[in-house]
């Protein structure tokens, strides 16, 4: 499953913005280098076989070298990017649970809420370049959701070990992108509450709601839909401040006209 969602962000990626381009003009894109690393160390992995203990340090090496391939202004500290490769690993290994075992509508419904509060921190930093691939891996996963209502139980899709980190790795590096590229609009809480949107899901896997199949899909989607509409009231604010602001220095600061100083003048 991470290698389809892979494609439709590196096609996406490839449209809004080729991959072939100036250095410093491109750089973010080797956001798209960094997935296909992370998922190619798990798919590797995973071929020599382990346990389920083995199975969640696999996601977790898998999604620190997410890091090592990340050129952005910003990311370039050593400890940085450590930190930046921890918060990966930890992120990816905390999906793979309800990514092996939950394949059905709420799901895939909660991970598609959780790129699309990504794909609106982009957009509202006015990265609409990077917008459209998370959009894009945010509609995809939103169809399979809406497959599985379809599809029997035993048949549905589940994310998987390289689906779990694909969703985890797209959710964090988009958000370490807006972070690095940002001039100041998004607040950095919102780039974090973006980069854990994912984990929402885990409301889901609660005892208070794990005892009933439909309170435990409803908790699953209302835990990503609330984290997402955190990261939305506070981009949103953000961005307003920062259009009044300027829309003062703009307007209320403005010098006087020459005409205003020459009838004061006399």
């Amino acid at each position: 499953m991470g290698v389809a969602l892979l494609l439709a962000f590196a096609m996406s990626v490839a449209e809004a913005d080729p991959i072939v381009m100036q250095p410093q003009q491109g750089r973010w894109t080797t956001v798209v280098l960094c997935l296909g690393l992370m998922i190619g160390v798990a798919v590797a992995l995973h071929q020599i076989g382990a346990t389920r203990t083995g199975r969640w340090i696999i996601v977790a090496v898998a999604g620190c070298t997410g890091s090592l391939a990340l050129t952005l202004p910003e990311w370039g500290d050593a400890d940085r990017r450590l930190a930046l490769a921890a918060a990966l690993g930890v992120s990816a290994a905390l999906l793979l649970p309800p990514g092996m075992h939950r394949g059905g509508f709420s799901f895939w419904c909660s991970q598609s809420l959780a790129l699309g509060g990504v794909s609106l921190l982009a957009l509202t930093s006015g990265f609409a370049k990077l917008a459209i691939p998370v959009g894009a891996t945010s509609a995809l996963c939103g169809w399979i959701g809406v497959l599985a209502l379809f599809t029997k139980p035993h048949r549905s899709v589940h994310a998987g070990i390289s689906g779990s980190v694909a969703i985890a790795g797209i959710a964090g590096l988009a958000s370490a992108t807006v972070f690095a590229f940002d001039t100041g609009t998004v607040p950095t809480s919102a780039c974090t509450l973006a980069a854990i949107a994912p984990l929402g899901c885990w409301l889901g896997e609660l005892p208070p709601f794990r005892t009933s199949r439909a309170a435990s899909g409803l908790a699953r989607i209302l835990g990503c839909a609330t984290i997402c509409g955190l990261v939305a009231l506070i981009a949103l604010k953000a961005s307003a401040h920062d259009e009044a602001d300027a829309y003062a220095l703009t307007h209320v600061h403005a010098p006087p006209s020459i005409k205003v100083v020459s009838a004061w003048v006399r």
